[in-house]
Formats: structure tokens, sequence, C-alpha cells
């Protein structure tokens, strides 16, 4: 469980991949809340390819306060995780 931690989303509106509800409730499901405003105290940024490549709010403001920007497959990682250590964020950067 990722209990206490704050993480926010963004995808930037792209229709091929999942949405940005479906993706905020695979974070919660791993326990850590979603938070809409990106800030130093945000512990992780998910952030779709397109987020990225457009340099979203979110992510321009990641960059700005130091929050890691990592992709939806650092969610699964954490979800398919059997106890122990989380994974390694930077393996999972954007």
């Amino acid at each position: 469980s990722l209990a206490g931690q704050r993480w926010s989303v963004t995808t930037a509106g792209e229709r091929d991949t999942e949405s940005w509800k479906q993706i905020t409730g695979r974070v919660r499901a791993t326990g850590a809340t979603v938070e809409a405003i990106v800030h130093k105290r945000i512990d992780v940024l998910v952030a779709s390819a397109l987020a990225v490549r457009l340099k979203t709010q979110r992510v321009r403001r990641a960059a700005k306060v130091g929050v890691p920007v990592v992709g939806v497959e650092y969610i699964e990682a954490c979800l398919a995780r059997k106890g122990g250590k989380l994974p390694a964020v930077a393996d999972y950067r954007r």
C-alpha cells in the first residue's frame, strides 16, 4: 500500500489511452491519494507520453518543484509488487 503518498495525474486528453478517471482509479487502488494540483508535497506525477511531449502545466510545475514524472507503467509495477520495496521511480521516469 502506498497509503500516505500524494500523486497527481495528467493525460493531456489523449483518446487512445486510458482516461484520467481510469488512471486515478488505479492510483487509488495502490493506496495513494490523487491531488489535482502539483506542489512540492506531491510524491509522483503520472503523465502520459503526450502530456510530457506537450509539456502540460502539471508537467512543467512538477519539473519546477522537483516532483518525479513517471509513466502509467509505474502504477502497474506498484500494484504488481508483493510486499517489500516499491519499484524505483528512476526506472519509470519520463
